[in-house]
């Protein structure tokens, strides 16, 4: 092992601990957007889907337009309380955020958990 010694420092006790360290894994996808309070509502949709669906849909659903790494360009219907929430979940997954659309559904969002919550059941 290499040694590396700080002049003037008592830092060199932890040089042994920092190079033992694993490199973890990222988090999952969903995993980054629960971090933020952003609920995944579907996947690889556009907006002629979520406006088509705007009636089963609560008032607070975003459009999501972003691309991944390898340059694909994909859409999701996620809720959440801010777009801000909604920029950090998935820039911190990897992606790029083209736009967020707001102004989809038309259920009341405390309603729409009511009746999620009735379907579970």
């Amino acid at each position: 092992m290499t040694t590396f010694v700080h002049p003037g420092t008592n830092a060199n006790h932890f040089l042994d601990a920092a190079i033992d360290l694993e490199v973890e894994s990222s988090p999952e996808f969903a995993t980054i957007l629960s971090l933020y309070g952003v609920q995944h509502i579907m996947s690889e949709t556009s907006e002629s889907e979520v406006t088509d669906l705007g009636s089963e849909l609560p008032s607070d659903t975003h459009l999501v337009t972003f691309r991944f790494t390898d340059g694909a360009v994909s859409a999701d219907a996620v809720r959440a309380h801010t777009k801000s929430d909604i920029f950090d979940a998935y820039s911190d997954s990897g992606a790029t955020v083209v736009s967020i659309q707001s102004g989809f559904g038309s259920i009341r969002p405390n309603v729409f958990n009511n009746q999620t919550k009735e379907k579970k059941s």
